[in-house]
């Protein structure tokens, strides 16, 4: 059996480069530095290097609601 590894993102909205954003950890706000392409691709890179069948897909909104 082929084991297929699955990875789907979408509204990006821009988030080319790695920022601060809330997230909310044990009912208290806390900034997490999130999003960046860079980021992104590495991390792609590092699981390809371990899997054999990876499948990357974007659903779209990379520049929606944005600057860029």
């Amino acid at each position: 059996m082929t084991k297929l590894t699955i990875i789907q993102q979408n509204d990006t909205h821009g988030s080319l480069e790695l920022h601060p954003e809330l997230f909310w950890k044990d009912n208290k706000p806390e900034l997490r530095n999130t999003g960046g392409f860079p980021r992104l691709a590495r991390y792609i890179k590092d699981l390809k290097s371990q899997a054999e069948n990876v499948l990357f897909l974007d659903g779209g909104d990379l520049f929606h609601g944005t600057l860029p």
